[in-house]
């Protein structure tokens, strides 16, 4: 071997040897990397270590920092991603802090520049190299485009950075400045390797001799360069099982770590192939092993030009060629004099394919990035950029996600049920809208639609369902205020037919641009928008081209063939202006200028295909467009979804409604809204909350919330199902109904155990639980307050079935409703008119009854050679009864408009018999409540006001001397009295096999051998159930309105939806067939509920305007 030189430092003794020198090995220890922590051992400790931290850390890279007195450690978690540091104090690690967090994956490098205080580290998984101070700020971007980069070392004092790169082609040692720039290859590692795989592993320097050593794990082999690449010199070959991660020189010896032996070697770097010790065994994982010493960070000859002003820098400096380079955090770029950091320019944006990493970096540069890369997982699709708040979302599975890149933060924006399948993403930058394509199961149907969600309050509404096929393609144009989508249906068994749409952004005035035949399964993607030359374009892969469409249905339509290598089978674009970006397999990135037929030109080579492109700027939205948006400048807070229109906007609420209803279908949640289409679906509901099988469900009127109960645990949530909070856990208790005191903020509930069943009462935080009732009863089925009265009311399903009622003030206790009663599933009261409604499954009724019991009415019977009616559970909202029923039409939901000539529509069938807990929810609620408390006993002008009656865009036309109140003038997309709007759906999510499935048919089995006896009581028992229904008085009796007699008008013997919108607007003038509550009230001491005209009853909403 020949003589290497050698050069003694400060802390270092020289041997007599020309070659070789030593370091004191008492004031020297290894920092060793673990899966359980870090570790420390002195050089002469003969095997024997001890935690310096000790969990459940995965601690890879590490290196130190002498601060004075003080050892600060620094280390990479790849349990946390995160970067952490601590101080070394009597043999343990105190203050232990992260120092870098968010955008980190696989930190398997790690260096300190001990001069100017910078930590750098490797991202492998990123394929970058980072740079921030020691305490974590000033964070950037260092080397990009590294192909599997994984050992780091540095030497500050002539500024040069080196790394090892495990690179399939070319597995190399690459050196930069510690800016990055003036960057090269100073090793071509497989020129030294007689082995067909190279992977060049650990790095370190020898700051005396100046001087790179290197660990190759695919060779089981050390090498030694100087800084520049010459003088190579192969020093020692390991075992052939040897997997060697990291090494560091130490005075006259090597040390290494080997994840095979798990072991820590020694050996003498200055005798060739010289005997390997071990220094070190352990049970845990070893990684990396640093030295610790003043040598390995040596300050002679180190001239920090970064004390003086920062080096005239305005935000990073860093040592490079004997002077101060100045760099940019992210999100900054620098600018002309080198000094001074400035907003970045145009953003290019792309993913690659294979390794699903996403990269921002200056479109004018794209080898500069401007934030960190981050790694998506294989299953994420349909990326879209919002360039006004830097934020990146992307479809993965059944969730959106969303990146922020000023935080390099990643969270779910939103998840959604089994049933739901997201196909389609874009972004309105001005608004801050997300329109998302998706299917969703109804039955055995595939329903297709663009749903839109507002990103400040996370709403989501339905927008757009008539007549969508399967939407592959979603693009915005915020300026124009237009939405584009794609859609792919079998035309043929070989053709897909594709169509590409058009409409406002607030779903109205949909149009077709383009059609045509596509070849089976052959990828048709890439929509995107071009407001500038406002043509709609996207790729075609099958031929290699770029297909554009104006806007208008008259425009011309244009195709671009693409050139530049790579395969045609995968294109990918971006267009912005007057440029045009694509790619077409090989990674490599040209540009053209929009329409003409220039030759394109490079702009980019990676050797990676892209899956996604896309050119941002901030410029795109100039401050002009942005102030005039209507979305922008609101006289007051949206609390829903801002859809923008002309000259105005329209505020959608949650679920794109006034009213909601909600019920269960096989313990899972649904909820739709009530709207003037039967065919809308239903409400995307969140994952936790949709797929969460509950025991009971109620909505809280004075939020957009609701309590539900699930085993033993009572959870809230927004009634969509976003933040399912758990409120109490009720240990081997179930709850069986729940209610809500809008008046005094209480809630109630009844629970059922081996003990008994109860009433309690609690706060909305889960606190504060006070039983009420708790004798003398069987099981509550049902349970509903009235606020005003301060009553509360429930159905007890024991030996003898009744409904009672208690005074929450007196707390008196009365049984309301004893006869005739088999099994009352549901309670809901009327508050308006003070009665209570309730309905049994045995006597398959619905019926009413006043507040203390009296004047019992049937509203719907089991009557009728075609009427099989169940009923499970009821709302009511002003003058229409709702209900859901287990058997008829195979399970539906029901609606009755409640007037002269009551009409039952039938909204949703073949839901199944495993339904119950019906309820409604009006935004408007809370306003009705507030001022009927305030004025309960007084009497009210019978004129409503104009102020919030109508809604939807709705005119109102108040006639003072009208006896109807105002009415309202509805726009086209709306109908009723007041413009709300009703809705129907099929909503079938599938059975659970640990679902039990209620039964709610009789069947009597019939036998040939049946006794006489029994004979004789079934017939007794039907004569008696006959002379029930001869002796009620109902609303839907054939006696008492000759309309039900009539001959239904659709097959289903009744009459249709749209039917009964049109009959809405012309037959709601009730009359009362009850007294009103008043002086003459049978409950004394009640005073009575403030009227209003119920020929201006509306469906969507309450009395008080908004």
């Amino acid at each position: 071997m020949d003589r290497a030189s050698c050069a003694c430092m400060h802390f270092t003794v020289c041997k007599e040897t020309i070659y070789s020198h030593f370091s004191d090995p008492l004031a020297s220890y290894l920092l060793i990397t673990t899966n359980a922590g870090i570790q420390q051992s002195f050089v002469e400790s003969k095997g024997k270590s001890q935690f310096l931290y000790n969990s459940n850390t995965l601690a890879v890279a590490v290196d130190f920092l002498f601060n004075g007195s003080k050892t600060i450690v620094f280390w990479s978690d790849i349990n946390t991603d995160q970067i952490n540091a601590g101080e070394v104090v009597a043999g343990r690690l105190e203050n232990v802090r992260s120092v870098v967090m968010g955008g980190l994956e696989s930190v398997e490098g790690l260096a300190v520049d001990w001069v100017t205080c910078n930590l750098y580290w490797v991202e492998s998984r990123h394929q970058e190299i980072e740079v921030s101070r020691c305490d974590g700020s000033m964070r950037a971007s260092v080397v990009g485009d590294v192909r599997h980069p994984r050992g780091l070392a540095l030497d500050p004092r002539v500024g040069f950075l080196f790394w090892t790169d495990w690179d399939d082609k070319n597995p190399r040692i690459e050196r930069s400045y510690l800016d990055g720039s003036s960057r090269k290859v100073i090793v071509k590692v497989e020129e030294y390797s007689n082995l067909p795989k190279s992977l060049p592993n650990g790095i370190t320097l020898d700051y005396a001799v100046h001087r790179v050593y290197w660990i190759d794990a695919g060779s089981g082999s050390i090498h030694t360069v100087k800084y520049d690449g010459s003088g190579h010199q192969s020093i020692l070959h390991l075992s052939k099982f040897a997997k060697p991660f990291s090494m560091d020189v130490f005075g006259d010896y090597f040390y290494w770590t080997d994840i095979t032996f798990s072991s820590i070697f020694k050996a003498h770097r200055f005798s060739l192939n010289a005997s390997q010790e071990v220094v070190l065994r352990s049970n845990n994982s070893l990684y990396q092993a640093a030295i610790v010493h003043p040598s390995r960070h040596p300050t002679y000859n180190a001239t920090n030009y970064c004390a003086y002003k920062n080096g005239f820098c305005s935000h990073l400096c860093v040592l490079g060629n004997g002077q101060p380079l100045c760099m940019c955090p992210y999100g900054l770029q620098l600018g002309l004099d080198k000094r001074t950091c400035e907003a970045h320019g145009p953003l290019i944006i792309y993913a690659t394919k294979d390794t699903n990493v996403v990269y921002f970096a200056l479109a004018s540069d794209p080898s500069q990035w401007i934030y960190p890369p981050m790694k998506l997982h294989a299953a994420a699709f349909a990326l879209t950029y919002d360039s006004r708040n830097e934020v990146l979302y992307w479809i993965e599975g059944r969730a959106i996600k969303k990146h922020v890149l000023k935080t390099y933060t990643t969270e779910i924006f939103a998840e959604f049920g089994s049933l739901v399948k997201l196909t389609a993403l874009s972004f309105d930058c001005l608004s801050g809208n997300l329109y998302v394509g998706n299917s969703v199961q109804l039955n055995s149907e595939i329903r297709s639609q663009i749903s839109v969600c507002a990103t400040g309050g996370r709403y989501c509404s339905n927008l757009i369902w008539d007549s969508v096929r399967h939407v592959s393609g979603l693009a915005v144009d915020a300026i124009n205020r237009l939405i584009f989508w794609m859609e792919r249906e079998r035309a043929a068994a070989d053709q897909d037919l594709m169509t590409v749409k058009a409409a406002h952004l607030n779903g109205s005035v949909s149009w077709t641009l383009h059609t045509w035949n596509s070849p089976k399964n052959v990828p048709v993607k890439g929509l995107d928008v071009n407001p500038l030359q406002e043509e709609v374009c996207w790729s075609d892969a099958n031929k290699g081209a770029l297909m554009c469409a104006s806007y208008q249905t008259t425009g011309n339509f244009s195709e671009v063939l693409l050139s530049g290598g790579g395969s045609q089978g995968h294109v990918v674009f971006a267009a912005s202006g007057k440029k045009l970006l694509y790619s077409l397999g090989n990674g490599s990135i040209y540009s053209m200028t929009h329409s003409s037929r220039d030759i394109p030109h490079l702009v980019w080579n990676s050797t990676q295909p892209l899956s996604y492109m896309k050119l941002a700027s901030a410029d795109d939205f100039p401050e002009h467009l942005v102030s005039r948006h209507p979305c922008q400048q609101l006289p007051e807070p949206c609390n829903g979804i801002c859809l923008p229109q002309e000259g105005s906007h329209t505020c959608l609420p949650l679920g794109g409604s006034d009213t909601l209803l909600v019920f269960l279908q096989n313990h899972r949640t649904v909820v739709y809204p009530v709207g003037s289409d039967p065919t809308v679906p239903p409400l995307l509901l969140q994952a936790q909350f949709s797929e969460m099988p509950l025991d009971s469900i109620h909505v809280l009127p004075t939020e957009e919330a609701v309590i539900f109960s699930s085993r033993e645990r009572l959870y809230r949530a927004r009634i969509d199902g976003y933040d399912v909070t758990p409120m109490a856990v009720l240990n081997n208790t179930r709850v069986t109904a729940l209610a809500a005191d809008a008046s005094s903020g209480l809630l109630y509930r009844a629970v059922y155990s081996s003990q008994g069943a109860r009433i309690e009462s609690f706060y909305l935080n889960g606190s504060g639980v006070s039983v009420l009732v708790d004798t003398n009863l069987h099981r509550v089925n049902a349970l509903v307050v009235h606020p005003f009265r301060r009553l509360l009311f429930w159905s007890d399903a024991g030996e003898w079935p009744r409904i009672e009622r208690f005074d929450l003030e007196t707390k008196e206790r009365q049984t309301i409703v004893h006869d005739e009663l088999i099994q009352v599933s549901d309670l809901t009261l009327d508050l308006e008119r003070d009665l209570v409604y309730w309905c049994d499954l045995g006597t398959a009724r619905i019926e009413r009854a006043r507040l203390d019991g009296t004047r019992r009415t049937s509203i719907v019977l089991n009557k009728g050679l075609n009427r099989h009616y169940s009923p499970v559970s009821v709302a009511v909202f002003q003058s229409v009864l709702f209900w859901i029923d287990s058997t008829y039409s195979g399970g539906s939901l029901v609606m009755l408009v409640r007037n002269r000539h009551p009409q039952i529509s039938t909204w949703s069938r073949y839901l199944g018999p495993n339904m119950s807990h019906l309820q409604l929810y009006n935004r408007h609620m809370l306003s009705y409540l507030n001022e009927s408390s305030n004025a309960y006993g007084s009497n009210l002008n019978p004129i409503m006001s104009c102020r919030g009656f109508c809604f939807n865009g709705g005119t109102c036309l108040a006639v003072d001397d009208s006896p109807g109140g105002p009415t309202c003038q509805c726009t086209s997309n709306f109908t009723g009295p007041r413009c709300q709007f009703y809705a129907a759906y099929i909503y079938n999510p599938p059975f659970s096999d640990e679902e039990p499935a209620d039964v709610k048919i009789i069947v009597i089995p019939v036998a040939v051998l049946l006794s006489a006896f029994l004979l004789m009581l079934v017939v007794a028992w039907v004569k008696r159930r006959r002379a029930w229904q001869s002796t009620a008085v109902s609303l839907s009796s054939e006696e008492a309105n000759p309309a039900l007699a009539a001959r239904m008008i659709d097959n289903q013997y009744e009459t249709s939806f749209s039917d009964n919108v049109l009959l809405m607007a012309t037959n709601l003038a009730f009359e009362d067939m009850e007294p009103a509550p008043g002086n003459s009230n049978t409950l004394n001491g009640l005073e009575s509920l403030p009227r209003k005209p119920l020929k201006t009853a509306m469906m969507g909403s309450w009395l008080q305007s908004v």
